[in-house]
């Protein structure tokens, strides 16, 4: 695949034998830095010879949250637009009781 069609976001469910290949791949890259990170250094360099499924969901509303800047952006702009969502898609017809 040579163009970007989406983003990894939230919880990866991979099998032992792709963890056990991504356990050697950071091995390997240990001896020179222990910055490595599992996405983008392991996950990547696996997927050059072990084929990795992923679930494209065109219409994802998220947001990473990794400092307050994040947090505020997250529940001011992100969060409305998934109660919208949330909303607009419901087919249940909610009553007090």
């Amino acid at each position: 695949m040579n163009k970007i069609v989406g983003e990894l976001v939230g919880i990866t469910k991979i099998s032992y034998k792709l963890f056990n290949k991504m356990i050697r791949i950071s091995e390997n890259l240990f001896n020179n830095t222990l910055h490595v990170a599992y996405e983008t250094d392991c996950l990547v360099e696996a997927s050059k010879t072990h084929r990795i499924y992923y679930e494209l969901v065109d219409d994802l509303i998220w947001s990473e949250i990794d400092d307050e800047h994040h947090y505020k952006r997250a529940k001011g702009t992100i969060y409305p637009k998934i109660q919208e969502k949330d909303y607009s898609t419901s087919k249940c017809n909610f009553t007090k009781f």
